[in-house]
């Protein structure tokens, strides 16, 4: 079996403070994962005058307004630059979700990020599944609250200039997901129906869903973490601590020995 490969999701976990993010990823260097993510994003260029907070968001987050819970959240261009350097040094892989054209094109061209991660929200914007299929670059696209006809169609635009290597990440976007919403039988929908590599991106608050993925043959796994659940922000409550997530990524480890192989 191939190694999994496992994407240790810092999002906007540092709170926006470098200090943080580097803080998160050194932690984070000590683990056997693969990739360190982050977000971007223009908060004015992501989100209407009139656009709301998540029941979550508004749970977890004392900003006024999504704008301005966006704004205190991001880190500026020359940080992820930084970011990205910090990660070679621990010999991880940077990766970033982008929410706009124009953060998509500073990862793409200045950044140089070796996989394009379309998050659930951006799946729609064709302005950049246009963009990403003029590229080269592999490709991970996240589902959540898309059907499987919508994710047929946003591949045929990530297709539609290039051959890639995608991977299409099962999602349920609910922060933290409860058992009963976690679906992991659309895995099996996702294989037959689009004959490409598969993955869960997960929000549940424990290790099952990840485990029962790798079953059913994802490739790839996200998880949010964070230095500390109990710190102002919208996706800490549904995040693992280091601690938990050490412990998570060893047991993703050892489940991939006992997976073998398909021989008797």
């Amino acid at each position: 079996m191939k190694k999994i490969k496992i994407i240790a999701e810092v999002g906007v976990n540092h709170n926006g403070s470098l200090k943080t993010a580097k803080k998160l990823i050194k932690e984070l260097s000590k683990l056997d994962i693969d990739f360190i993510k982050f977000q971007l994003a223009d908060p004015y260029k992501v989100y209407s005058k009139d656009a709301f907070k998540a029941d979550y968001q508004k749970n977890n987050d004392k900003s006024s307004t999504v704008i301005e819970m966006s704004k205190r959240l991001q880190l500026t261009r020359d940080d992820h630059l930084a970011l990205n350097e910090y990660c070679k040094k621990f010999n991880k892989i940077y990766l970033c979700s982008a929410f706009d054209i124009e953060s998509l094109k500073f990862l793409v061209e200045k950044i140089k990020i070796p996989i394009v991660k379309i998050p659930s929200g951006e799946i729609f914007s064709v302005d950049m599944l246009n963009y990403i299929s003029k590229t080269n670059k592999e490709v991970i696209l996240s589902t959540g609250m898309s059907n499987l006809e919508e994710i047929k169609k946003a591949i045929s635009l990530i297709k539609k200039n290039k051959k890639k290597l995608i991977t299409v990440m099962h999602c349920t976007s609910l922060y933290p997901t409860l058992n009963h919403e976690v679906n992991l039988n659309f895995l099996d929908i996702l294989k037959k129906d689009l004959k490409l590599n598969i993955g869960y991106s997960d929000h549940t608050l424990t290790d099952e869903a990840c485990i029962g993925a790798i079953a059913k043959g994802a490739s790839i796994i996200e998880k949010h973490v964070t230095l500390n659940n109990n710190q102002n922000g919208p996706d800490h409550k549904a995040s693992y601590s280091i601690k938990k997530f050490t412990k998570f990524v060893k047991k993703i480890r050892t489940f991939e020995i006992m997976i073998g192989k398909k021989n008797k």
